[in-house]
C-alpha cells in the first residue's frame, strides 16, 4: 500500500489526470499513449512523495543561477521503485521496448541506473548516454525518454524545495540562454501563450518551471530571424501549433491560452498526449525536437 499524498502532489496528480480524460475527446487522440501518460504520472508522483519523504532533494541549494545538477543526489530505492512503475506502466504500449531493456540490464548491473539517470540531467555526459544505448541495442532516444522521466521527481522536488519562484522573466536574456529553464537548465517542452497578455511563456520539460521568453526566438538555438522561424499546423483555428526553426531544424509545441475554453488548463503531459499529430507533422517536414 502507497502512503498518502502530500496535498500539492495530490493536487497537481489531479489537475494532470483531469486533464488527460479531457484529451479524450480531442481527435485523433491515441488512448494507449493517455493511459500510458496516466500510469507514468502517478509513479512519478509517488516517486516525488516519497523522495520528500526520505529528504533527498538533490543539490542542496544550489544559487541564483539554478540548481546543482553536477552534485545532484539520487536515492537509489526510489529510482529502482520509480523504474519497477514506469515497466508497470509501459506493459503493452509502444514505450514498453525501452524500459523492459533497461530493466534486464539494472537487474544485471545495478550501477547503470543511477549513471543513465545522471547523464540525461543538462550538461550530463552524452558519451555515457550513447555507449550505453549502442551496449544495450536501443536508440539513443529511447534511452534519453526514460532516463528522464526517471530524473524529472528528484529534479522536480529539488525546485520546489527551494521555494516558490517569482514571475521569471528572460525576454532580455543573451542568445538561446532565454530558451533555457533558469532552474534546472533543460529545454522547455511547451510554450503558451498567455491569455491576459499574450506573453511567450515557456515551461520546462524536467522541472516544471515557468518563465517568460522573447516571443520570436528558437528556443533550441537562439535565432532570432523572423525570415527563419515559422510555424506549422493542421488547422489554423486550432489554438495548438508548433514553432519551427529553419537554422537547427527544431521545433517546439505552443498553446494559445486566450483561444482556449474558460475551464481548460495547460498541463504539460496532457498537453503532449493530445498533440501527438502535432509531432507527426513536424517530423514529416524534417524537423526534430529539441532535448538537451
Amino acid at each position: 500500500m502507497h502512503e498518502p499524498l502530500p496535498e500539492d502532489l495530490k493536487t497537481a496528480l489531479n489537475s494532470d489526470l483531469e486533464a488527460l480524460k479531457a484529451a479524450e475527446e480531442a481527435p485523433g487522440v491515441s488512448v494507449e499513449l493517455l493511459r500510458f501518460t496516466e500510469k507514468v504520472a502517478i509513479a512519478q508522483t509517488r516517486a516525488q512523495a516519497a523522495i520528500r519523504a526520505g529528504g533527498t532533494k538533490g543539490s542542496e541549494d544550489g544559487d541564483e543561477q539554478g540548481l546543482r545538477l553536477d552534485e545532484f543526489r539520487f536515492d537509489s530505492k526510489v529510482l529502482r521503485d520509480l523504474l519497477g512503475g514506469l515497466e508497470e506502466a509501459a506493459d503493452g504500449s509502444v514505450s514498453e521496448i525501452g524500459v523492459s531493456v533497461l530493466v534486464r540490464a539494472v537487474n544485471e548491473r545495478p550501477e547503470i541506473l543511477e549513471a543513465v539517470t545522471r547523464a540525461c540531467l543538462p550538461g550530463g555526459d552524452a558519451r555515457i548516454l550513447s555507449e550505453t544505448a549502442r551496449e544495450l541495442e536501443l536508440p539513443v532516444e529511447a534511452l534519453l525518454l526514460v532516463g528522464r522521466l526517471l530524473a524529472a521527481p528528484f529534479v522536480h522536488e529539488a525546485r520546489l524545495s527551494r521555494g516558490a519562484s517569482e514571475r521569471l522573466d528572460a525576454r532580455d536574456a543573451e542568445g538561446r540562454e532565454a530558451g533555457r529553464c533558469p532552474a534546472c537548465g533543460a529545454l522547455p517542452g511547451l510554450a503558451v501563450l498567455d491569455k491576459e497578455d499574450g506573453a511567450r511563456k515557456l515551461l520546462c520539460s524536467l522541472c516544471g518551471e515557468l518563465w517568460v521568453a522573447p516571443r520570436l526566438m528558437c528556443t533550441a538555438c537562439g535565432n532570432k530571424e523572423q525570415s527563419k522561424l515559422g510555424t506549422l499546423c493542421l488547422d489554423e483555428n486550432d489554438p495548438r501549433w508548433i514553432e519551427v526553426c529553419d537554422v537547427c531544424r527544431r521545433y517546439l509545441k505552443t498553446v494559445d491560452e486566450s483561444r482556449l475554453g474558460a475551464d481548460d488548463d495547460v498541463r504539460l503531459r496532457a498537453e503532449d498526449a493530445r498533440t501527438v499529430h502535432l509531432d507527426i507533422l513536424a517530423e514529416e517536414e524534417g524537423y526534430v525536437r529539441s532535448t538537451f
